[in-house]
């Protein structure tokens, strides 16, 4: 690995849920089904419609996955950083061109509920937060829309899922933590900046949150 990936030493907040969570997303990402649908890639089109961001705009995907929505963006001339509490997740391209430094593009292994991230380098116009908050602790789920919010200038686009997962039982642990609806999803975003978009999906949906400020 190069410069390009930064990893984190500890976790200043709860050691014990941060390694029991990584664990578990490192026996989830050894299942090849697993990175058959992405959820951030399938939502690419909804999130540039609506946010329309200007070329070379510094864009972080959090919980970025198998990264094949950020390495997508990087190829529209977008700067990437991305985040996950697992670089096992990433598919074998977009790891390839992270070690390459791809336009620029990073990759940083930690905690989104984490405050001890450092704002340099993980922050930028927009945030991109797909499939995500439905797998967050239901205990950290403010403090990581917190975090997220503190580290955008404009605002985040968040594709989040309102059901069960159905691949825990691989690993025999659920992965969405914090299910909730709706409108519970929409009233909590607002306490964290401006609600600008929300679409009701049924089974999830797409927010779109300006940061206050902005």
């Amino acid at each position: 690995m190069n410069e390009a990936v930064v990893r984190k030493e500890g976790d200043d907040v709860d050691t014990t849920t941060h390694e029991s969570e990584k664990k578990k997303y490192e026996a989830i990402w050894e299942h090849p089904r697993y990175r058959v649908h992405s959820p951030g890639e399938n939502s690419l089109q909804a999130f540039l419609s609506i946010i329309n961001p200007q070329p070379a705009s510094k864009i972080v995907d959090f919980g970025s996955g198998c990264g094949r929505a950020s390495l997508e963006l990087a190829k529209l001339g977008y700067q990437i950083q991305m985040i996950d509490l697992t670089e096992k997740s990433m598919d074998d391209e977009v790891r390839t061109s992270v070690d390459n430094g791809f336009n620029g593009m990073r990759f940083m292994e930690g905690s989104i509920w984490d405050i001890s991230v450092p704002m340099d380098p993980l922050s930028g116009d927009y945030g991109y937060c797909c499939d995500v908050m439905e797998h967050i602790p239901p205990k950290y789920v403010m403090q990581t829309l917190s975090n997220i919010m503190m580290r955008v200038e404009k605002g985040c686009f968040f594709y989040i899922c309102f059901v069960p997962d159905v691949f825990g039982k691989a690993i025999g642990q659920p992965l969405h933590l914090t299910v909730r609806s709706f409108s519970w999803w929409k009233e909590h975003l607002s306490e964290v900046g401006e609600v600008l978009e929300a679409r009701d999906l049924l089974t999830n949906g797409l927010f779109y949150v300006k940061a206050k400020g902005a």
